[in-house]
Parts: C-alpha cells; structure tokens; sequence
C-alpha cells in the first residue's frame, strides 16, 4: 500500500485543501492518506475556529485515511520545528511520499535553499549575523542572508506555504531522508493573507472572517464541509476566543513574575517588558499585538508567544515533554475508509506508540510522552472555554470525544 503524507491545519478544510489532496493522490499513485493535524491551536499561535474532531471529519470526507493530532508543544511553533515533528510523526506513520502546497512557481528552488539552510556555510552565518546585528528580525535576516546565495531566496522566503515547504526538506534531509518522494503543489486561489477574498478561491482567513460576521462561504468549501460549517455556525460551536484571551493573558501577567514570562517559548530579548509596557492600557487582542509588531517582533512570533503565556507554555513544561527530541507518540483523531488498515499497518511497524484511548493508554507512556498528552488535556479543556456556545464550555473533552469514524 503506497502512503501519502500530508501536514496540515485545515483551520477549515477548503477548496484548496481538497484540491491538493487530490492532486497529490492522483501524482503519487497513493493507495491511502494520512494527514498529521494540529490540534486546537495554530500554527499562527491562535486557537482553531473549530475543534479538533470537527475538522478530522472535514478532512476525512475531503478524502483523508488516517487522521494524526501534532501535539500542541509542537504546532504552535516556529517553521521550523512545526515541519520537524510533522515530518517525524508522517515517517513513524509509515507515509511513502510527502505533498505540501507553496507559491513558487520553480520548485527546484525550494531544494537549493533548503540545502542551504540546513548546512548554513560559514559564509552565509557571517551574513545573518550582520543583518541580526543591524536589528533586523531573524526571519527577514536569514532572508536577505539567503538572497546573496540564491537570487529568488527573498522573494521565495516571503511565501508562508514555501517557507513550511522548505522546512519540510530540512526536516527530511536531518531524518537521513533527503531522497523522499516529494509532490509540491502550486497553491490555488487567495493566498493567506487575502483575508476577505471571496469565492471559490477564498482563504482560510477568509473563511473564518466572514463566519465571525455571521456568513458562511459555501462555495469556498467542499459540499460536505460547507454543510458541516452550517451545523456548526448554528450551534454556537465556534472559536470566539479574543475577550477570554485577554483575559487569561491579564491574569497570567499579575500571577508570574518578570522571569517566569521571559521563559515563555518566543519570548525573551526584551519583548517581554514591550508586553508589560502595552498592556498597561486596555486593548483589543487585535490591538495588544499590532501595538508590539516591530522590526524585530513580526506578529507571528507575538501571537505564538502570547497564545503559549495564555496556555501558561514555558521552557520548563517543554523539557519535561522533552521538545527537542520531537513527539513520542502517535494519538489517532480520525479514521476513514482505509483508516483500519493502516492502524494494523503502524502497529507492525511503527517506532512509536499508537494512542487510540487517551484515558486508557496515558499510563502505558513514557514519562514524558504521558506529560504530552496530560497538557494536551489541560489545553483542550482551555478551549473549551472559547467556545460561542457557552453550554460546550465544559471540562472533559478529551475523555469523552472518540475517534472520528466515517
């Protein structure tokens, strides 16, 4: 059985997404998809538009197999560390080819930068040292370091899906996989940041800003998640977590001390006292991190690191999750019509453990994996609480969800 891979959000499942998908599946010859999916929180560093279970039934009746929860620790990082454990779980899940979506047009490209990336020649660090110590940020600085090597590197490294796709050929290369089957498909339609496009082609941005309004875009959907997102919408079980966040992330200021803060995963090197500064008036969470957007401080990293204050994520509960080493195991959200016969096929031969009972299996864990999966309770349960439908506000979540079967 031939086995894609895909690492995905799906903060929801689009047009786009179905198309990659199919794409994919068609290029490859793949029997069976497997999709490794963030779980409540983004990559972005904000909670997902809708639970984690919702968007497992999205992606398996957009045509996915097996469905993966990224732990947490993990998909609310960097790109780089995002795609490390995307990749390492798709490898111990036994994919046979990976497929992600960018903008370049030449894809070759993203090979030559991701070699030079990962090898970083001495020449290269000089230059990113210059432009760090001219106080540009690190992301713009490796871009501009990069562009001196490769003529197309600052254009390219301005994409999001290109960026993520590039880390994915690192993350191969440093596995001791640098010859794996690999399908990149050029995006379609809006790009992310296009977030009140329309149509068919909207973005994701797109899709949540216009159910914040109260519409729904249908046609930027699968029939099967346009009608899903109507049942949702209904309900209430929506993401509208902006109020409570600053909420938590108030309270989190006056509980922890300077240093607790500065330990929090992307902040540090003075950001926390631009933090302490802005949130002595009363500001929107939109307002709080456009007031601390700088040179150095893009607003990727600030949302990631006021999401991980809110969560209460420091340097400490990541080692006791041993983080760099990546995830320890393997929790199952979904699974769709050859779902099965890839659970067999994992158990056989897998490194990892399989996590079908939370529950049940927490205990089986090694010490860190089971500190994973109990954090991931404690955050799911935070969740909940962002939810419009205040009668879902409520505890238990991971005890009592099964795994998404169609």
């Amino acid at each position: 059985m031939r086995v894609l891979g895909i690492v995905c959000e799906y903060n929801p499942f689009h047009n786009g997404h179905a198309y990659q998908m199919r794409k994919a599946r068609e290029e490859s010859g793949a029997d069976a998809v497997i999709c490794v999916m963030s779980g409540h929180y983004t990559q972005r560093g904000e909670p997902a538009i809708v639970d984690k279970w919702t968007r497992t039934r999205m992606a398996i009746m957009g045509g996915a197999d097996l469905v993966i929860e990224m732990p947490t620790f993990y998909a609310m990082s960097g790109a780089e560390s995002f795609a490390a454990a995307g990749i390492k779980l798709l490898l111990a899940a036994g994919a046979d080819v990976l497929s992600f979506g960018c903008e370049a047009e030449e894809t070759n490209v993203l090979y030559d930068l991701a070699v030079l990336l990962d090898q970083e020649p001495a020449a290269f660090r000089q230059e990113l040292q210059r432009f760090l110590r001219a106080g540009e940020s690190y992301s713009v600085s490796r871009m501009k370091a990069a562009s001196q090597y490769i003529a197309q590197a600052e254009e390219i490294l301005k994409q999001p899906g290109s960026i993520l796709g590039i880390e994915y050929l690192k993350a191969l290369r440093r596995a001791g996989r640098g010859d794996f089957p690999v399908i990149m498909v050029r995006r379609l339609g809006a790009a992310h940041k296009d977030a009140w496009s329309d149509g068919a082609g909207a973005s994701a941005s797109a899709i949540r800003n216009a159910l914040r309004q109260g519409r729904i875009l249908r046609e930027a959907m699968p029939p099967s998640a346009a009608q899903t997102w109507e049942k949702i919408y209904e309900s209430g079980a929506y993401c509208m977590g902006d109020i409570l966040l600053k909420e938590i992330l108030y309270w989190r200021l006056t509980e922890w001390t300077l240093d607790q803060i500065r330990q929090t995963p992307e902040i540090g090197e003075g950001l926390e006292y631009r933090i302490l500064k802005m949130t002595e008036e009363d500001r929107s969470w939109e307002s709080l991190i456009e007031s601390l957007v700088c040179k150095r401080y893009p607003a990727s990293r600030i949302r990631r690191g006021l999401m991980n204050l809110c969560l209460g994520i420091s340097q400490e509960t990541r080692e006791r999750a041993r983080w760099e080493e990546g995830p320890a195991y393997l929790r199952i959200l979904g699974i769709g019509p050859r779902g099965t016969e890839l659970l067999r096929k994992i158990r056989r031969e897998s490194s990892l453990p399989l996590v079908t009972q939370p529950h049940r299996q927490i205990k089986d864990l090694s010490e860190s994996a089971a500190y994973t999966l109990a954090e991931e309770v404690r955050f799911t349960d935070i969740y909940a609480r962002f939810l419009v439908n205040t009668d879902l506000r409520v505890r238990g979540w991971e005890y009592r969800k099964e795994i998404v079967k169609i």
